[in-house]
């Protein structure tokens, strides 16, 4: 029996909340000989539309017969319709053990970060150091669990040391959001609120918000006011002065929400779940000198920062821009994963076709906004080795090893590869047992990816312009050239006929001097999709003249079928007339010839033999319109 698997779904796994999260679930995983693949889009929320409906597609390669247990931070899911989507999902495709991090929907199990805890101890730092009794409680609206949680730690705190419970200083008007916060603020300075001693905020962005809005107006923090904040996120640690804040416990959330799966899986009630963590973290913003292990943390990532500095200036998108098809970019995609450091394996999974490759010369390449049933795999770096490959796969396997046998659980991030709203498809990454998350290098390096996809697709559809008539979207006389050896290919097998019909327009010079040359292009572009609307087969469609259209095929074809290909023509000719509403009728004269032959030359008199046959048409028919 293989490994189990659990699923994670979010968005954004690169950033520090989502990351600390991970690495609790992937670390109690990993013990329990888990693999875990986790589901992500790389935003929470675009301000364009279409960019969410390519980022939610990674959502659609989820296949939850593939999971033992599922873990959605709820949380994290804030495009428009997208938790509500993903509920929908696990309602009908889900029978496997859920849990919801930080969020609820039915009775599906539900896991808080536990904040009451840790938001007393902030408060309580406020008090004992600072001597703080007259402390602002900041917050969004009262109804969030977040609120009611943290509002109660706050509580604790001041009842632990006698100070009373004052709802003049608790404040939801905060909004979670810089600008809401900056309001109230303002409300402080100017008088309009009851000034207090200090301002703890529930999430670090009020902070910040606070704290830019006194310097905006000539003062100081932490002289002037003192302020904490809660999550601990960098954007904290980057405000001048760093803002005193409270890592929650986010990786015992993660173990938690492990831990829980296991349980039901086992059919036991969870035990042994680990108790509420977090951590107070030192900045200036309360008056204490900074404690550097936590404000220059990102410093001491400065092999990421190497990394990043390394992305920028390895000329990526210029080089991918050179390729020449798409086995060349490639190629130059896999030489790239070099700067993805320390990943063991990549994956890049692409829908069918999206490129055009497997279509005849001069087809216009569509990218859907979903999946195809049929994925095609198009990298495979495994331990270093990369290969390109065209190798089909069902999207319900997710991708093609995550069935084979490794030595040790790994995990696998699944991210979405798309140009706004068209969806080329997804990538798999894995940095192996390693207990790591993805990073802004690689979520910049899968946009790279995205761009140069597009690219390409862009430049096929201008290489199509030399090959396509521009009036009527069939091929032109350079288009029959680029796609004669799709037919000659076919001419070795005997029981193969080579087709050629020449289809004439009749009348287009009376309908031209009689109504204009508007009625006579109209006249040609009926013409034209009567024609390609009658191909089979995959059989060539051109227009050869001003007023001329040429098919040329090679299949089994019966000897009558110049015959049934004239009647299909001429049968949508008449549909076309009885509901054009035009003041002229659409007519075309048709000479059709079918044979074996054996040298594509022939196909040369082929053509002299069918034209010869359409003008003997086109007179008879000149002769019964008299």
């Amino acid at each position: 029996m293989g490994r189990k698997r659990i699923g994670v779904i979010l968005s954004e796994a690169e950033s520090y909340y989502q990351e600390r999260l991970l690495k609790g679930v992937m670390t109690k995983a990993f013990q329990l000989d888990y693999d875990v693949l986790i589901f992500t889009s790389f935003v929470k929320v675009s301000f364009l539309k279409a960019v969410s409906v390519g980022e939610m597609q990674i959502y659609d390669a989820i296949n939850y017969d593939k999971l033992d247990g599922v873990i959605v931070l709820a949380d994290t899911l804030k495009m428009p319709g997208l938790f509500d989507k993903i509920c929908r999902d696990i309602d009908e495709k889900c029978h496997v053990p859920v849990v919801f991090i930080d969020g609820s929907y039915k009775d599906y199990e539900s896991i808080y970060t536990r904040d009451e805890i840790p938001f007393m101890q902030l408060t309580e730092h406020l008090i004992e150091v600072h001597g703080c009794r007259k402390i602002l409680f900041l917050s969004g609206a009262l109804e969030t669990a977040t609120t009611r949680e943290r509002l109660a730690g706050y509580k604790r705190a001041l009842e632990k040391h006698g100070i009373e419970y004052d709802p003049d200083f608790v404040c939801f008007d905060g909004g979670f959001w810089y600008d809401k916060a900056a309001e109230v603020a303002n409300n402080i300075i100017y008088g309009r609120r009851k000034k207090p001693d200090a301002i703890v905020c529930c999430g670090d962005y009020m902070a910040i918000g606070v704290v830019h809005e006194y310097q905006k107006n000539g003062l100081s923090v932490p002289e002037d006011m003192i302020v904490a904040g809660y999550d601990a996120i960098d954007e904290a640690i980057h405000c001048v002065p760093a803002i005193t804040s409270c890592s929650p416990p986010i990786f015992e959330t993660g173990v938690n929400a492990v831990m829980t799966i296991e349980a039901r899986i086992k059919g036991v009630e969870p035990q042994g779940l680990m108790e509420d963590g977090g951590k107070v973290e030192i900045g200036a913003s309360c008056g204490c000198h900074e404690d550097y292990s936590y404000t220059k943390r990102d410093l001491l990532s400065s092999q990421n920062k190497m990394n990043y500095h390394d992305f920028l200036d390895s000329n990526m998108t210029d080089i991918m821009a050179c390729s020449k098809d798409p086995d060349d970019l490639m190629a130059r995609i896999q030489y790239f994963l070099y700067l993805i450091i320390g990943h063991e394996r990549y994956y890049l999974c692409l829908n069918e076709d999206c490129l055009g490759e497997h279509e005849i010369v001069g087809e216009i390449s569509t990218v859907p906004k979903e999946y195809t049933e049929n994925m095609v795999l198009y990298i495979r770096n495994v331990d270093g080795k990369s290969r390109t490959l065209h190798d089909p796969f069902e999207l319900k396997e997710i991708f093609p090893d995550l069935d084979e046998e490794r030595e040790s659980p790994c995990a696998f991030f699944i991210t979405p590869v798309h140009f706004i709203d068209r969806c080329y498809g997804y990538a798999v990454l894995s940095y192996g047992d390693e207990i790591k998350s993805i990073d802004i290098t690689y979520r910049n390096w899968t946009n790279h990816v995205s761009n140069a996809l597009e690219s390409m697709r862009i430049r096929n559809s201008i290489a199509n312009l030399a090959v396509r008539d521009a009036m009527t979207g069939v091929y032109s006389r350079i288009g029959i050239e680029k796609n004669i050896q799709f037919v000659v290919d076919r001419m070795s097998n005997p029981k193969n006929k080579a087709f050629i019909a020449v289809c004439d327009l009749d009348c287009l010079k009376k309908i031209n001097d009689n109504f204009g040359h508007n009625c006579g292009d109209i006249a040609i572009k009926a013409i034209a999709d009567a024609v390609l609307a009658s191909t089979k087969n995959n059989e060539i469609c051109a227009r050869v003249g001003g007023d001329e259209f040429v098919v040329i095929g090679c299949n089994d074809y019966n000897d009558n079928y110049p015959e049934r290909f004239s009647a299909r023509v001429n049968d949508r000719l008449r549909v076309y007339n009885k509901f054009a509403g035009n003041e002229f009728e659409v007519s075309v004269s048709i000479g059709g010839i079918c044979k074996h032959i054996t040298d594509v030359h022939e196909l040369e008199d082929m053509f002299t033999q069918a034209d010869k046959i359409m003008y003997a048409s086109k007179l008879e028919r000149h002769k019964n319109r008299k």
